[in-house]
C-alpha cells in the first residue's frame, strides 16, 4: 500500500510539474515548488515534495509531430571501419567539404565547423559556438550545434548552391538520428533545428561519418586567438 501511494503520488507531481503555462494550475505549482509552506502543506506541497525536486532545472519534449515517412533530402553514409571511413575522405570527389567538431575542454562545451573548395588548401570559413559549462550542457549537444553551424556555413558560402559538398561529422548517433523522424528525447529541439537547416541548404549535401582523433589532412583549424572553448 505504501508503495501505490508513493507511485500515485509520484505521477500527480509530474503532471502537475508538467502543465502548460496556460492550465491555472501551473502557477500555484510553481509557487509550490519554489516557496513551500513551513507547515500546513496542501495536496498540491505534498505532491511536489514526494519528488523533492525543488531545485531541478526541467526541460520540456514536445511530442514528435512529422510525417513518420517523410524523407530529408539530404544523405547520409556510416562505413564498416574507421579506416574505411578515412580512405573514403581522401577520394571524396565533392566540391566542397565541410568539417565539424562539438566537444569539452577545460570545463567548457564548444562547437565548430569549417569549410574548404576542392583543390584549395585555404579555408573559405569558419563558424564557432559556445555552450556554456558541462554542467549545463554535455558533448552530444554539442555535436548536433557543430552540425547547425555547418549547414549555416554552406547556406552563407558563395558558390555552393547546387553542388556536391561533404559533411565530416564523428558522431554516428548524431547521423542516424539525424536520417530518420527524431523521437521525443532530451536535446530533440537541436537534431530538429539541424534537420530543417540541412534541408534548406541548396546543394546536393551528403553527411559522412569520419572517425575521430584520426591523421586526417585537413582538419579543423581555428586561430588559437579565435579559440573559445
Amino acid at each position: 500500500m505504501e508503495l501505490a501511494l508513493s507511485k500515485a503520488c509520484h505521477r500527480a507531481a509530474v503532471r502537475l510539474l508538467t502543465l502548460p503555462h496556460t492550465h491555472p494550475l501551473h502557477r500555484i505549482t510553481k509557487d509550490a515548488r519554489r516557496r513551500p509552506p513551513n507547515k500546513h502543506l496542501g495536496s498540491v506541497d505534498h505532491a511536489i515534495a514526494t519528488l523533492n525536486i525543488r531545485n531541478v532545472k526541467m526541460e520540456t519534449i514536445t511530442p514528435t509531430t512529422d510525417e513518420p515517412l517523410q524523407q530529408p533530402r539530404f544523405k547520409t553514409e556510416i562505413l564498416a571501419s574507421r579506416e574505411l571511413s578515412i580512405e573514403r575522405e581522401a577520394k571524396d570527389p565533392a566540391g566542397y567539404r565541410v568539417y565539424s567538431d562539438g566537444s569539452g575542454l577545460e570545463d567548457r562545451i564548444g562547437a565548430a565547423a569549417v569549410i574548404y573548395k576542392k583543390g584549395v588548401s585555404q579555408q573559405l570559413g569558419h563558424l564557432k559556438a559556445y555552450l556554456g559549462p558541462p554542467t549545463m550542457h554535455n558533448t552530444y549537444e554539442a555535436e548536433v550545434v557543430d552540425g547547425i553551424l555547418a549547414t549555416r556555413l554552406i547556406q552563407t558560402t558563395p558558390g555552393t548552391d547546387f553542388k556536391r559538398i561533404s559533411l565530416y561529422i564523428d558522431n554516428q548517433l548524431m547521423i542516424r538520428t539525424s536520417s530518420t523522424n527524431p523521437k521525443a528525447a532530451p536535446g530533440q529541439h537541436l537534431v530538429k533545428a539541424f534537420i530543417q537547416e540541412a534541408d534548406n541548404t541548396r546543394s546536393k549535401l551528403m553527411i559522412r561519418w569520419i572517425s575521430s582523433h584520426s591523421d586526417i589532412d585537413t582538419q579543423i583549424a581555428i586561430p588559437p586567438s579565435e579559440n573559445v572553448f
